[in-house]
């Protein structure tokens, strides 16, 4: 999670009050403590799942930062690496490959422009724990092992600020389904003040289950560092407590809650049925992300403070967050805001769906967000899954492609075996717009008309979610075509 300096300390009073020159030497330093934009008031709209990247499919985001140059983001797929993009725009994203691309990034902070990522690092023939820095424009500085990190540890938070940084972490690791082994039982902090190399970790004893991590918040801000965990493990112990520290090297334990994790500690709540998962340091005060929960249902939400006590839930315009179950992450650059938020499939199956809204400030214009639309010009081009390529021109011509196998009931072994498919099948026909932008049309000529595409056949051509398009003949739906060389699940093992 990002930080930022935040008006929880009386010094700020004391500088409005006196002079230029002490008012100069109280706000040293690159803090910028100008409110931000009006959350409470923001419209959001979401962008549709049809505009959204390939890359989007099945993932959720684990943070949302806002660097020099644009938002920085990582995401977690439902199962392999965390994986790191970046936009300029909140619109278009582009992977960002650091320049060690054995690291595992979990987690992201960062403050006015400044961004720290912590993971996993790949060294030695074993993962540790490691850091690294953002330079810009995609690059990234060298890593940081963490002083004394072992393959147990996950890092699981980290947070900046203009005291320093804090990376938190926990010996259990990796937390995996099914694993029943008994490992490490400390929660593990490293800290670190300004740009300096981090210390060594402080420990305190933290019992969590093997296969299920510790709820864990960091937050650094001018008061110093702050890290609030709760643990539990399978055999029925618990602990929750905050660690606190002037200095990111020594610590102690508080069996209170400071007001901006209050809520994430279950200790106060922002509004009723609130269900707070993270604190997003903003200009001039928190966001708390997470969900409101009806007896009718649960949808995503998000709330401001300008203190970390008093919490306003923020409006969020015709569309809203009702379409998720909970909100991620969020951030803004020059005056972009953006916020992730998850709901399940429609059949309550894995993977969940990513969506992401876009705010509008009050009072300015909403910025207007690119749509590929419908009909020809947003299916034309070429399309690949596993089996099958689709050709659609920009005059409505088609090909569709697709590899056959021997079929064990009429032919010789090797059969029904997809090593052994070739490229046999070719399908042509003419594409037009239909009603409401709808593409279809239909076959002309087909070399396997057995397989239910004879000429004549009626053909639709569908946008689906996450740049991608649907192709049915006849009363069958073929599949999922995606973008080549695009990492889809739906599409994977793709042919050119």
């Amino acid at each position: 999670m990002g930080s930022t300096t935040s008006p929880r300390h009386p010094r700020r009073l004391i500088c409005l009050l006196s002079t230029a020159l002490l008012l100069a030497a109280c706000q040293s330093g690159k803090s910028d403590d100008r409110p931000g934009p009006d959350v409470r008031a923001m419209q959001w709209r979401q962008i549709p799942l049809t505009e959204l990247p390939s890359a989007f499919f099945g993932v959720s985001a684990r943070s949302l930062v806002a660097s020099k140059d644009g938002f920085l983001l990582a995401v977690r797929p439902q199962s392999g690496r965390s994986e790191l993009y970046r936009s300029t725009d909140g619109l278009s994203w582009k992977p960002s490959r650091p320049s060690a691309e054995q690291m595992t990034v979990d987690v992201l902070a960062g403050q006015d422009g400044d961004v720290i990522a912590g993971g996993r690092l790949f060294a030695d023939g074993e993962e540790v724990p490691a850091t690294m820095r953002y330079r810009g424009e995609g690059r990234w500085r060298k890593t940081e092992l963490l002083p004394d990190g072992t393959s147990s540890d996950v890092v699981l938070a980290t947070a900046q600020g203009t005291r320093g940084s804090v990376v938190v972490g926990h010996d259990g690791g990796p937390f995996e389904a099914g694993s029943g082994q008994k490992k490490g039982r400390s929660l593990r902090v490293w800290g670190s003040t300004r740009q300096d190399a981090f210390g060594p970790p402080h420990e305190v004893v933290c019992p969590q289950w093997p296969d299920q991590p510790p709820e864990v918040e960091a937050l650094v801000d001018e008061d110093g560092f702050t890290v609030w965990a709760r643990c539990r493990d399978a055999w029925g112990t618990s602990a929750t407590f905050t660690l606190e520290s002037s200095d990111g090297e020594t610590w102690h334990k508080e069996q209170r809650h400071p007001a901006p994790l209050a809520p994430r500690a279950d200790a106060t709540s922002p509004s009723k049925g609130a269900r707070v998962g993270q604190i997003v340091p903003w200009k001039g005060g928190y966001l708390a992300l997470g969900s409101a929960e009806s007896p009718a249902r649960t949808t995503g939400a998000l709330w401001y403070s300008p203190d970390g006590s008093h919490w306003t839930r923020a409006t969020s315009g015709e569309d809203g967050f009702a379409q998720s179950v909970r909100v991620d992450a969020a951030a803004e650059y020059a005056g972009t805001l953006l916020a992730f938020g998850t709901d399940p499939a429609p059949d309550g199956h894995p993977p969940v769906r990513t969506r992401v809204w876009l705010g509008t400030p009050s009072g300015r214009p909403a910025k207007p967000i690119p749509a590929k639309g419908e009909g020809l010009q947003a299916v034309s081009g070429t399309w690949s899954w596993a089996q099958a390529t689709l050709k659609v021109s920009r005059e409505g011509r088609f090909t569709y492609r697709y590899r056959v196998m021997r079929d064990c009931a009429t032919d010789a072994p090797p059969c029904d075996d997809v090593t052994t498919s070739t490229w046999g099948g070719i399908v042509t026909g003419t594409l037009a717009e239909g009603p409401r932008g709808a593409v279809q049309g239909r076959v002309s000529s087909s070399n396997m008309p057995e397989k239910r595409h004879a000429p004549g056949s009626s053909v639709r051509v569908t946008r689906e979610a996450y740049d991608a398009v649907g192709l049915s003949i006849g009363p069958s739906v073929v599949g999922i075509f995606c973008r080549p060389n695009a990492y889809d699940e739906r599409c994977h093992d793709v042919h050119g």
